[in-house]
């Protein structure tokens, strides 16, 4: 292993992904990243064939408890497992589309200023308009500056000497990759983007995910910039209206069949509740 090129720990987070984490494993497998690389699972005590499947590709198998459970949480424990200097965070339904992902991901920690890297994330199968526009604006095929700190661990490299000064954040209900990346940039690190570090990856398409997602990161959010604790109704009826046009003229564009046009209000009215609701604990 060279000291220009350190080992790679592949964390994921898994609770019941049993139809998912065989893509997931086969892809990270196949990679070809010369230094070598371990992989773990850091497991939510899965009721389906989650472990079992792992456990078929040889990886290793950390338990957490459900009741002991955040996002925060099971990355600290990943890392301390592992010995490898790169920790890689992959979501269990995230994979990766070319065998040099590691390679490409891990690249820009090259420069000892960069804290962490994330990779572009492209919409799965069945991806609805209004995530598949969301992930176009937020992973572009190139760099572009954003309004605050960002790190998304569906697909992401922190530096281990980084996450020992700056663990995560284990009380948080979501966005603890957010948190995090404005906790290290006021540090003085920066946090770099790999577009050719490419997975597939998106969600369900159902409103309640909409809002479950929307409510868990927006509550994580306000930590990061309190001014949003001044999200109201007005506003939120606003948000969802402009995203579902946007949206609307995306469908059209990229030839979305007639039944997305009525999902689309659906999924961005459920979401923008869930950010209200997450933004004021109400």
């Amino acid at each position: 292993m060279s000291k220009a090129s350190p080992q790679v720990a592949v964390i994921i987070r898994t609770y019941n992904e049993g139809r998912r984490i065989g893509a997931c494993l086969r892809a990270v497998m196949q990679q070809d990243y010369a230094p070598g690389f371990e992989v773990l699972l850091v497991d939510t005590e899965s009721t389906d064939e989650t472990v079992a499947i792992a456990r078929q590709f040889g990886v290793g198998v950390v338990l957490l408890e459900r009741r002991r459970f955040s996002f925060g949480r099971a990355l600290n424990m990943g890392a301390t497992v592992v010995r490898s200097e790169y920790l890689v965070y992959l979501s269990a339904d995230a994979v990766p589309e070319r065998t040099d992902y590691l390679t490409r991901l891990t690249a820009p920690l090259a420069d000892p200023q960069v804290a962490a890297a994330y990779g572009r994330q492209l919409p799965a199968a069945g991806c609805c308009p209004s995530e598949a526009r969301d992930l176009e604006d937020w992973f572009p095929p190139e760099f572009r500056p954003l309004p605050r700190p960002f790190l998304s661990n569906a697909s992401a490299v922190v530096r281990r000497a980084v996450w020992r000064e700056h663990p995560f954040d284990e009380q948080v209900a979501s966005a603890e990759d957010a948190v995090w990346a404005a906790e290290v940039t006021l540090a003085g690190y920066r946090i770099a983007y790999a577009p050719l570090a490419t997975v597939r990856h998106s969600h369900p398409a159902w409103p309640q995910v909409a809002y479950r997602r929307g409510y868990r990161e927006a509550d994580g959010l306000r930590q990061v910039d309190p001014s949003l604790r001044h999200f109201g109704l007005w506003r939120m009826l606003r948000m969802a209206g402009g995203l579902s046009y946007l949206d609307w003229r995306f469908a059209l564009r990229n030839g979305y069949g007639a039944w997305w046009w009525a999902h689309i209000p659906l999924y961005r009215l459920a979401q923008a509740w869930g950010i209200y609701r997450g933004l004021g604990k109400r």
